[in-house]
């Protein structure tokens, strides 16, 4: 009986470390990985979703390369968990109702400086040298429908499902 409440104990206070890295400490890591690649700043509350290789930023405000600053919104990452800690790190981040100014000539293309993305999703490879490889990229508002990548002909949930 003893050892079986060892074990138990054991297994819970595993599952409290468990529950405190993936709160705690990999999506810092993950979101530094990113920010350092993509040459990026990235703010907001970090919601982890327990059990699974992902997390959510609400209120996620980020400025890329004078091109586009997001300055509201829910983005959802999920990360391959071996490549945190191996040379490439696998991300695709989704994003609904996303907040945005473009700047520069991108705001010219569109037509306007402001935009809310209905649906945005991207498919990335990192590593610690930067930006290795984009699978896919997608962002739909009412004035933009963008896709590169592969299957572009299907919608964005779709993909995200498959």
């Amino acid at each position: 009986m003893r050892r079986l409440a060892l074990l138990l104990t054991a297994a819970a206070a595993g599952l409290v470390v468990w529950f405190c890295i993936q709160s705690w400490v990999i999506p810092p890591l993950v979101i530094r990985r990113a920010e350092k690649a993509l040459e990026i700043k990235i703010s907001g509350k970090v919601r982890p979703v327990f059990f699974k290789s992902q997390f959510a930023i609400e209120g996620i405000e980020t400025d890329w390369d004078r091109k586009i600053r997001i300055f509201s919104g829910r983005m959802q990452i999920d990360y391959d968990l071996t490549g945190l800690w191996g040379g490439r790190l696998h991300l695709a981040i989704s994003g609904q109702q996303v907040a945005a100014e473009l700047l520069s000539d991108w705001a010219s293309m569109a037509g306007g400086q402001n935009v809310v993305f209905e649906t945005i999703f991207a498919d990335l490879v990192i590593d610690r040298h930067g930006l290795r490889e984009v699978r896919a990229l997608q962002a739909e508002s009412p004035s933009i429908q963008f896709r590169f990548g592969p299957n572009s002909n299907r919608s964005m949930r779709d993909q995200h499902e498959a």
